[in-house]
């Protein structure tokens, strides 16, 4: 799945087995409670909101295990819209909050 805003060519992988969904694999796109850097050439504020808001459709049971374990090793789908980046949010407050 295509989830620029890191950088440009930022992908997540979801897993799947028996014809469901099993695990993704965030890479750089997303940490437990936070996302990859957004201050870097070619990175964006704007397409990680909707990269934000592709990841918030999937179900909320999905183990996500990122490329890296700065704040945890994995999370859920579900975890992070109750308290991460998936939670429900305008792209305004989404700015406010990336753009500091």
């Amino acid at each position: 799945m295509h989830t620029p805003g890191h950088s440009p060519g930022s992908v997540v992988l979801v897993v799947r087995a028996g014809g469901s969904d099993r695990l993704l694999l965030t890479a750089d796109t997303l940490f437990p409670g936070s996302c990859g850097r957004l201050d870097l050439p070619g990175s964006s504020v704007d397409d990680m909101f909707d990269s934000m808001r592709k990841l918030a459709d999937l179900d909320d049971a999905l183990p996500v295990f990122p490329g890296h374990a700065y704040s945890g090793e994995e999370t859920t789908i579900g975890r992070e819209k109750r308290s991460g980046l998936l939670r429900p949010m305008t792209r305004a407050s989404w700015e406010r909050m990336m753009r500091r």
